[in-house]
This record gives C-alpha cells, structure tokens and sequence, in this order.
C-alpha cells in the first residue's frame, strides 16, 4: 500500500521500495543468484524524521503519484522521483504467465474457499495475503510491503470467514485437499512426531497417466465468462422455486449451480467462483425476504387464495389466453396486435380475482393474479421446443404485454356500460356510486385514468405539430396541411401572407410551450424503465425540433 503523508504545504508518498539492481532480470532469477530485488525502505528522509498527517492510501504507485500531483500541496521531488523509478522498473518486469485484465469480475475470497495447504499471512494486524508455493515468501499479488509478512501457517488451519486479499484472490489455487498424517523425526534424536498435512487432491488425481489431463482442463477467459452467464441464468430458475416453496427442486438447483461453479478453471477462477457464490446467496435471500412479505397472514380474508380452484371460468380464460401467446410466438402477425388481446384477457382473469378488500384486482397485484400470468405463459410454451429464439420471443412478447397493460385496463373499464354481467364484479365500486354509470363508478372507485397511455400519447403529438390547443380533448387528424411551413420564406408573397405565416408560427409554439410546460410537472418519477425509455426518445425529438428551428430563424 502507498499512503499519502502530508503537512501543511507538502505531499509525500510512503511505501515506496527502492531497486538495488539495474538488471533486467525477473525476481526470481535475482533470488536465485542471492541478490535482492527490491527491499522496502522509503527513499525519502522526511518521512522518518519528522511527523506528517496520513491521507488516502492506494494500491499502486501510479495511482499514488497521480493523486500527489494533482493535490494543491507540492509534491515532495525525492518521492516522485522514488515513484517514477518504481513504476519503469515494474514495467519492465516480464509478465509471470497470461494476467486477467482489468475488467475481470472482483470478489474477495474467504480462507474457506483457498486450497487448504497454501499459507497464508500479513504485515501486522492488516490484510491476509498469499504466500507463492516457491518458498520465496512472496503474496501471489507481488505488493511490496515496508515490513516483511509475518506468516500464519496453512489455510486449513486458519477461520474460516476471514476474507483474503481482493489480488490475491484472484490468483490463489482453489479446490480440496486431503489431510494426510505423516511421521516426522527429530533431527539429532531418536524421537519422532506426527504432523498433519494438507495435499491437493488433484495432485494425486493426476500424477499417473495422460487419461486424467483432461480433469483439470484450464479454461480460458471466454470460457469462463460463458459458464458464469449460464449460472447467473439458473438464478431465475432459483427465485422462482423459492416463491413455488419447491425446496426439493431448490435443493437440487443450488447443488447443479455450485458443481458449474466448481467446474471453473484458469487465471483468475478463484475470483470468479467467490462472485458466483455471493450472488447466489444474495438471489437466495432476496427470493426468501421477497416471498416471505408476500406470504398472506392467517387471518380471515376476502383475497382469493388459489384462483383455479376459486373461479369458475378460470381453465377457459386461461387456456383461450395461452393459445393466443403460442400463436404470437409462432405466427407471423404482429405482436404488438396479439399483446392488445392477451393484455385484455388477463384483465378479465384479474378482475375475477379479489384482493384483500374484497375487490378486483384490476391493477394486478396479487399473488395470484401473478400466478394466472404466469400459468398463461407456462402453458403457452409447455410443447414448444425451447431454443434461444424461442426464449427471446417470449421475452419480447411478455414486455410488449406489460406495455399495453395500462390501455387494456382503460379500455375494459369503459367496455363495462355494455355488458351488464362484467360490471356486476364490481360490487364496491357500483354500491359506492350507484347513480353513476358502471364505468365512471370504477373508474373514479379505484382510482383509474380515464385515457389510456396511447391516447395521450397521441394527444400529445398532434399538440406538439399544433394541431390541438390546451384544454382539447381528442386529437384531430384531418387536419393535415395547415399551410404552416409553406415552400418558400414568404419574401415577396405579400403581407396578408406574412400575416398568416406569423399567426400560424406563434400558435404552434404557444401550444409546444404549454405541452412542454406540462411535461415539466408530469409524474417521471413513477414510471417503469420502459416508460422513461419512450419518453426520453419524445424528449430527444423535441430537442432535434427545437434545433431545426433556430436554424430556420438564422
């Protein structure tokens, strides 16, 4: 670590290790010869002589220098001189084997998950290292230390929780070891001890033949990258057993899901394999806190509990809306037109299921309103092959379902003044309101815009091009070529036509300033990731218009 010392007027860089060779040697051919390398000692007096304040530490020197250098304090010439020196020799050292890049996914090994026979130590009370299998007594992640790292002894012999080095981490062998009894004798005695030690089950798995070369295949980054997006997909399948309440199938998940992560090999595994089990305990728990806040109270309550079991005409409505899914996945029609239908359908499913007030559950809330969309689609794809174009196109639909939910619910509310036997589902609602009409009743019980997404969409658009004023309902559509922006900048026209382009000009802009006013005040905050997808493509668009017309006015 490189920490920044500073008074009142100077910045210096401790840690720094100064180079007692010029040699182009790597570390291990100078250790050989009994030279060193590199001894940590900080080059510059100040740091010993006098007292400074500590600041921000870094773990290289590069990142170090350039925070000193950008402070508003001076930078010490000794230590930045030191710095650069450290920084070109660590440069010139050749690689030792294919390095992870930078963008290689972090995580903090637990000594639980290092080989128990590799030794593990510090400097101080400060964080665990590594130590190379060499004997050089070095930490896999070559940081140069002030004082030497005082070992702890083997792995296996160390608690477990304690977290190692983020570099270390990413280098340090994995997998497990067999603990193995041998007799030691005494040098200079006749006595002899028995010590336990720890052997790496895959060295004597394949120390015999060329068979077993094929055991520990080394993957590469490509490799393991592909294996890690294949787990993090077996995560959806882990939520949803844990909302089911499936603990067999959960079990036996988490038990294929740790064998993948296991199978991890090559540079940088035992970080890979760290991040993998954390996020799947992270999906575990939040699947549980999720499902445990949706579990209902056993208390006396009006919500449907199983809709099957409790709506008569569940099975049909159900079935008639996964036909409808099957067919958008196979068929050639838009799927925008089927998402409409199976939109409208599954308001009919929810307005059949009650929530806890007794209510239809026209905003789809409940558990089971979840569960019938999801059985909707289950059925849908239960005889398709499953393929990556079909998985993608059931995506696709499911999103563009979710996007027409909002004009589905609009439109079946207004559809309830025509059919008598629909509206009678809303008990509350009509007893609430009883001189009003089945539509204005729901519409105002349970609070529900009365136009839909689209239409204001729409709206909005012919206000934008001023062909509706504030205050107009429906947007007009017949009113195309209003003769604004006419061929021609109006020289030599006449004045009555100039007149006219005026009028027709500062009524379209007083009527983008009010729609823009509005939008200002609009509820963006509530939207879902689609909806603000759309309404920052609307917002773009007016900015390429706003352009467009300074450009005009130049």
């Amino acid at each position: 670590m490189f920490t920044i010392k500073y008074n009142r007027t100077t910045n210096h860089i401790a840690g720094m290790s100064v180079c007692t060779t010029t040699k182009d040697e790597t570390e291990a051919q100078i250790s050989a010869k009994g030279e060193v390398a590199y001894y940590a000692e900080n080059p510059c007096g100040s740091l010993t002589r006098y007292r400074f304040a500590d600041g921000p530490s870094f773990e290289t020197a590069t990142e170090a220098l350039k925070y000193a250098r950008e402070s508003a304090r001076k930078l010490c010439k000794t230590c930045e001189k030191a710095a650069e020196r450290m920084i070109a020799a660590d440069e010139r050292k050749p690689a030792e084997g294919p390095k992870e890049e930078e963008t290689t996914m972090s995580g903090k090994l637990k000594l639980s998950d290092v080989r128990g026979d590799i030794s593990i130590a510090s400097v101080g009370n400060g964080t665990p290292h590594a130590l190379k299998l060499d004997g050089s007594h070095e930490a896999f992640c070559d940081v140069r230390h002030k004082d030497p790292l005082r070992s702890w002894g083997p792995a296996h012999e160390q608690k477990p929780e304690i977290e190692l080095c983020a570099k270390c981490s990413k280098l340090v062998p994995t997998g497990p070891v067999e603990m193995k009894n041998e007799t030691v004798k005494i040098p200079g005695t006749n006595l002899e001890v028995t010590r336990t030690v720890a052997v790496p089950v895959d060295a004597d798995e394949n120390t015999n033949d060329g068979e077993s070369e094929d055991v520990a295949k080394t993957m590469t980054k490509d490799q393991q990258n592909e294996t890690a997006n294949e787990i993090r997909a077996d995560f959806e399948r882990l939520t949803a057993l844990v909302h089911e309440g499936n603990e067999e199938g959960l079990s036996t998940l988490k038990e294929e899901i740790r064998t993948k992560t296991e199978s991890i090999t090559g540079t940088g595994a035992a970080a890979v394999k760290a991040k993998l089990r954390a996020e799947a305990e992270k999906a575990e728990s939040s699947a549980r806190e999720a499902a445990k806040a949706t579990e209902s109270k056993e208390v006396a309550t009006l919500e449907t509990q199983d809709y099957r079991t409790e709506v008569a005409d569940a099975e049909e409505i159900v079935t008639a809306a996964a036909q409808r899914i099957g067919e958008a996945l196979t068929a050639s029609m838009k799927v925008s037109d089927l998402a409409k239908e199976i939109a409208a359908t599954k308001m009919r499913i929810a307005a059949r299921i009650t929530d806890k007030n007794g209510d239809p559950d026209v905003f789809l809330k409940t558990a089971q309103a979840k569960q019938a969309s999801r059985d909707m689609y289950e059925l849908a794809v239960k005889d398709m092959p499953e393929t990556f174009e079909s998985t993608n196109a059931l995506k696709k639909l499911i999103k563009a379902v979710q996007n027409q939910q909002s004009d589905a619910r609009t439109k079946y509310v207004r559809a309830l003044d025509e059919n008598p036997e629909e509206a009678k589902l809303f008990v509350r609602a009509l007893e609430a309101n009883p001189e009003a009409k089945p539509s204005d009743a729901v519409f105002d019980f349970h609070k529900i815009d009365r136009k839909s997404r689209q239409e204001k969409e729409l709206e909005n658009w012919h206000r934008s091009r001023g062909e509706l004023t504030t205050g107009e309902g429906e947007g007009d559509e017949s009113g195309e070529g209003d003769g604004s922006g006419g061929e021609g900048d109006g020289s030599g026209e006449g004045a009555g036509n100039e007149s006219d382009a005026y009028t027709t000009t500062l009524k379209a802009a007083t009527a983008a300033l009010k729609a823009m006013t509005k939008l200002k005040t609009a509820p963006i905050g509530q939207l879902t990731e689609e909806q603000r997808e759309e309404v920052e493509k609307q917002a773009k668009a007016l900015e390429d218009a706003a352009k467009e017309i300074r450009k005009a006015l130049i």
